[in-house]
């Protein structure tokens, strides 16, 4: 299965972020794909497209499954997008309440989701996390348990927005190699969004590089640290592009 950008434009009154976009994405295969530039770039806008939770304002934005006309539609059913920050899940609900609320609100069976996060707790170890109210958690629990529950809604794709914001270097790493193991597990096809190479290197299978809401560059393999950092200082800290 695959969604197809063409040209796509998106404006917010009468600024346009996004200008001209186009990609082809495959989903499923377990492939993490990073979306990678500065504070600004057009990352989120392009996440919130292609979760369903906007629309776009020129171009095509299509996806080749005979069941679904509809792009907006089928993403809304069959995505899972976690927003920047600490706003993924509900402060007062436990992460087994929050689960529940999220199964309503997609019209899925509670019992099917539940099953499936009990079969996936103990990868994100996170036994003592069932009963604990989210706003009770520490930054690193709270990404752990907001993930957790992206994956156990089963959806076709996950897309993660700056996932390792406010976590220290330790919990980064940790987290990036959950999303990596998930991934390959899962067979989802995961898409993250940062402005930070170090993180991004050795877990990401293909790379696309956005600034100014265009897309300026696409590396379809895994690179090194050294070889990420190389390319987004070219890109972004030397003036390559403006």
């Amino acid at each position: 299965m695959e969604i197809q950008l063409a040209h796509v434009i998106k404006n917010y009154g009468t600024t346009e972020i996004l200008h001209d976009v186009s990609l082809t994405l495959s989903v499923g295969g377990g492939a993490v794909l990073g979306l990678i530039g500065p504070n600004g770039a057009g990352k989120s806008t392009l996440m919130r497209l292609l979760s369903g939770i906007t629309t776009i304002n020129g171009g095509q934005l299509t996806i080749d499954d005979s069941e679904s006309h509809n792009y907006t539609r089928w993403a809304q059913r069959h995505t899972v997008y976690v927003p920047a920050g600490d706003r993924g899940l509900r402060n007062k609900l436990t992460l087994l309440e929050n689960l529940q609320y999220f199964s309503a609100l997609r019209c899925e069976r509670f019992a099917n989701v539940r099953q499936r996060f009990l079969d996936n707790i103990k990868l994100f170890d996170a036994e003592a996390l069932i009963n604990k109210e989210f706003d009770q958690m520490s930054t690193g629990q709270k990404k752990k348990a907001t993930l957790l529950v992206a994956i156990s809604l089963e959806p076709s794709l996950i897309l993660l927005d700056e996932p390792s914001n406010g976590l220290d270097m330790s919990a980064q790493v940790e987290l990036m190699q959950l999303i990596k193991t998930v991934a390959q597990q899962s067979g989802k096809t995961i898409i993250l969004s940062s402005h930070d190479p170090v993180l991004m290197s050795g877990v990401t299978t293909q790379y696309v590089f956005i600034n100014g809401g265009r897309f300026i560059q696409t590396i379809d393999h895994t690179l090194s640290e050294a070889e990420l950092r190389e390319t987004y200082d070219q890109l972004f800290q030397k003036g390559a592009v403006s």
